[in-house]
């Protein structure tokens, strides 16, 4: 599937930093695209979130950004404008749903941090699949798919309708309208609205990046993302008498 792609844009990169031992970004560029996603910036996150997923250490956050003019516009669909057919949708799709929902299943906490213009389609399906997000006071949120002829296919249909329920998701998809940074705040897609979204992601992150028990940590949001007794059990198990269980209950008065 990755090879239908190939010939759908090379253009942009996507980059993972570790930025400390607790926090790691990934960034999108694609200059003069609003960050537009090619065929290679597609394969390059999901090999950031298969790094991530694979070597995962102690890293406890992730703040996923853009340039400081924009988060990301979805895909970049001027590369497949003059040659495309419904396998190559099939191909992307596919690709693109698996990394977000294993971006959404990393036991790390995630923030997209929406700056300058915001984002729109499936720039906003990303958003969505991060566990919060921050809007600098310009950025805007839209789902343009409608306006394209087209659905969500990230999975950004259903994680809209798990943030902001069922009646809003058919107000902001059906008529594919624009929110500010204000409006997404009182409906739940933002968090927070900051002057500096980096700065902001960062300060938010802190109370999850000063916990003593990275693994705990992690550990913690795999239980809250899987939701099942089994797991919940199993993983309890799994950290009992542990490294660092045993440090904490080693300073128990």
């Amino acid at each position: 599937m990755l090879g239908r792609l190939a010939r759908h844009g090379s253009t942009g990169s996507v980059t993972l930093k570790r930025t400390t031992d607790r926090l790691a970004t990934i960034s999108f560029e694609n200059q003069g695209k609003k960050n537009a996603l090619s065929a290679k910036m597609m394969v390059e996150l999901s090999e950031c979130v298969e790094e991530l997923k694979t070597n995962v250490d102690s890293t406890v956050g992730l703040i996923l950004h853009g340039t400081k003019d924009f988060f990301c516009s979805g895909a970049d669909l001027s590369a497949f404008k003059n040659s495309f057919t419904q396998e190559d949708g099939e191909a992307m799709v596919h690709l693109m749903q698996h990394s977000l929902s294993a971006l959404s299943s990393l036991p790390l906490i995630s923030v997209a941090v929406m700056q300058g213009g915001g984002c729109i389609g499936g720039g906003s399906e990303l958003a969505l699949s991060c566990d919060f997000r921050v809007m600098e006071e310009t950025a805007r949120f839209r789902m343009v798919q409608p306006t394209l002829g087209l659905t969500p296919g990230w999975g950004g249909g259903a994680r809209l309708v798990n943030v902001v329920g069922r009646k809003n998701a058919i107000k902001l998809l059906c008529s594919s309208q624009w929110l500010d940074a204000e409006e997404c705040m009182k409906i739940g897609i933002a968090d927070v609205v900051q002057p500096n979204g980096l700065v902001a992601a960062e300060e938010f992150l802190k109370p999850f990046l000063d916990m003593p028990y990275p693994v705990a940590v992690q550990k913690n949001k795999e239980v809250i993302d899987i939701n099942q007794l089994q797991f919940e059990r199993d993983t309890f198990v799994s950290v009992w008498g542990g490294k660092e269980n045993k440090d904490a209950l080693s300073k128990l008065k």
